[in-house]
């Protein structure tokens, strides 16, 4: 990232990106929960850590929003208002002898997820791709759907939902489906091969998979969904949707940048 800008203003990209292990490498997360918050840290193994963003109050929560009395400097950080102008833009740099084709294949360019602050990111599953020489512009709709609290007092097979503190995760301090589901997939994972991927949080007794082990822990997503499939359990470990739910709708514009001609106007030779 060559250059950041936060609500019109440049930042030091290195102070609102964090460091951030993904099914798919390191990855740069903005505005995610930091790991003592999202993670139990004193249940996971200690030789590295999933995020470089460690330590971080947070002010928000899925359920409550915004603590009372936060300003407009609470983290998670927001928008004072809609578009381009209030919204986060980045200017990214990739080097030609950096290309690894042999492992990403044809494509160049960049991917880009956008998650919850309290989910941790898979991209595999999903995820945009920015081309190189291309500008990309995402327009980010957020949709919530929340459960009345008087349904707390109904059983959650009834409801099909968990409300915050009702279900306990080994590896995350913070419910929901994705995180949930994440946990699941680690633990069916190491039940199938003895060992789980080196971005899965695991415990200390847990293996890491070396490279042998790659098309057994590959499979292992698509074994658990079958196991869903054939009607062996309707939710993988019994993860329901969280009762506060956050998702996002994203519609995306990109234009083609003549980078030679830009240069060209500044005097540069290319």
């Amino acid at each position: 990232m060559s250059e950041c800008l936060w609500k019109t203003e440049t930042v030091d990209c290195n102070e609102i990106f964090s460091e951030t292990i993904t099914d798919s490498g390191v990855c740069y997360t903005f505005n995610g929960i930091a790991a003592n918050n999202l993670y139990r840290t004193e249940n996971l193994q200690g030789e590295f850590a999933y995020s470089s963003f460690s330590e971080m109050p947070i002010e928000w929560f899925r359920e409550s929003g915004y603590l009372s009395g936060s300003d407009l400097y609470a983290y998670p950080e927001r928008p004072l208002g809609k578009g381009m102008k209030f919204g986060l833009e980045i200017s990214l740099v990739s080097y030609l002898f950096g290309d690894n084709f042999f492992c990403n294949g044809p494509r160049d360019g960049f991917r880009v997820l956008v998650h919850p602050p309290d989910e941790v990111p898979t991209l595999d599953h999903f995820s945009h791709r920015v081309a190189m020489r291309d500008t990309m512009s995402l327009t980010i709709k957020p949709h919530i759907t929340e459960t009345s609290p008087s349904l707390r007092y109904q059983a959650h097979e009834d409801r099909q939902c968990f409300f915050e503190n009702e279900r306990y995760l080994r590896f995350f301090k913070i419910y929901n489906q994705h995180n949930c589901i994440t946990e699941c997939l680690v633990n069916f994972t190491y039940s199938l091969c003895g060992c789980v991927k080196f971005s899965m949080p695991r415990s200390a007794d847990m293996r890491e998979c070396d490279a042998s082990e790659i098309d057994c822990y590959s499979g292992a997503y698509m074994k658990m969904y079958a196991q869903q499939v054939k009607g062996e359990n309707s939710h993988p470990c019994g993860c329901f949707t969280a009762c506060t739910f956050l998702s996002y709708d994203v519609e995306i514009s990109n234009q083609p940048v003549n980078v030679r001609a830009y240069l060209r106007a500044f005097n540069y030779s290319v």
